[in-house]
């Protein structure tokens, strides 16, 4: 069972997203969850670039870390660096896929299906920000 968890922690970056984007596309499916207004989908595409900006401080301020030797090799065992990386680069494909589907289509459900998508790798990058600040 903890290696189960452990390669679901492993590879978050895409096992997470994809749970979240299913969950909510069964839930749209069978309770008809519409979204009518363009306003709100406008309102959530700001929050959508809010997010990849996000990211992409977060990377940066990744690859600022200090780093020593004996940081770098207990990172690199651990995996947390796999972990961070690869939810950072998944967040930020998966929220620029969503506002490309924004500007060219009129899919405003998934639109939102990746949003919660994209926020979950989010989250999961701030977490593991927590964790390897501990490291240094």
């Amino acid at each position: 069972m903890n290696r189960i968890i452990s390669k679901i922690k492993y590879y978050s970056g895409f096992i997470v997203p994809v749970i979240i984007v299913s969950c909510i596309f069964c839930l749209d499916k069978s309770f008809e969850i519409t979204i009518n207004t363009i306003e709100k989908t406008d309102d959530l595409v700001g929050i959508i670039t809010s997010l990849i900006g996000i990211l992409l401080t977060v990377l940066t301020i990744y690859l600022s870390f200090p780093k020593s030797e004996d940081i770098k090799r207990r990172m690199k065992n651990s995996g947390h660096n796999y972990i961070l990386l690869s939810n950072i680069a998944i967040g930020i494909i998966i929220l620029t896929l969503s506002l490309l589907i924004w500007l060219f289509t009129s899919h405003n459900n998934w639109v939102v299906y990746l949003f919660c998508g994209g926020l979950s790798n989010t989250l999961i990058t701030f977490y593991y920000i927590l964790v390897l600040s501990k490291f240094s």
